[in-house]
C-alpha cells in the first residue's frame, strides 16, 4: 500500500511527499488509521486511509487554508479520508462511465466503512481530477 502511495503520489503526480525507501508515509500514518485496500491477486490496485476528525487530520492540520476560514469538522460522526490513489496500470478493468472498477470498490468500502460506525459523513480533501469523479 505504501509503495502504491509513493509510486502513484511521489512519482506519478510528483508531489512533495515525504519518502523513504519504495514507500510514502507521513506522520498521519502513525495516529493509527483505518486503511482500506483494493487487492487482486496479490497486487495492490488501491488504498485509501481513515482517521477521525477528532484528533490530527490534513484538512485541519496540513490544509486548513482549503477551508476559506471556515473551522474545520470536528466530530465523531466525521471522518477524514486521504491519500485516496488507484494504481492506474494494474488496475485496467473500466466501467461503462470510464471509472477504473478499483476506484468505484474503494468507494463503496469508504461507505460501507462509514456506515459500520454510524458515520453522517467522510470529509476528504482532493485535486481536481478526484472531484471529477466524486
Amino acid at each position: 500500500m505504501h509503495k502504491l502511495r509513493r509510486k502513484a503520489f511521489k512519482d506519478r503526480l510528483d508531489w512533495s511527499v515525504s519518502v523513504t525507501g519504495d514507500l510514502e508515509m507521513d506522520r498521519y500514518d502513525t495516529l493509527d488509521p483505518s486503511y482500506l485496500v483494493v487487492a487482486d491477486r496479490g497486487s495492490v490496485l488501491g488504498c485509501v486511509r481513515l482517521l477521525p476528525t477528532t484528533g490530527p487530520n490534513m484538512l485541519a492540520d496540513t490544509f486548513p487554508e482549503l477551508l476559506d476560514g471556515a473551522v474545520a469538522p470536528r466530530s465523531e460522526l466525521i471522518a477524514e479520508s486521504s491519500r485516496f490513489c488507484i494504481d492506474t496500470e494494474l488496475a485496467d478493468a473500466t466501467t461503462d462511465g470510464g471509472l477504473r472498477r478499483a476506484t468505484l470498490t474503494l468507494l463503496a468500502a469508504m461507505r460501507a466503512w462509514g456506515r459500520a460506525r454510524n458515520l453522517d459523513s467522510i470529509a476528504t480533501v482532493t485535486d481536481l481530477r478526484m472531484e471529477r469523479i466524486l
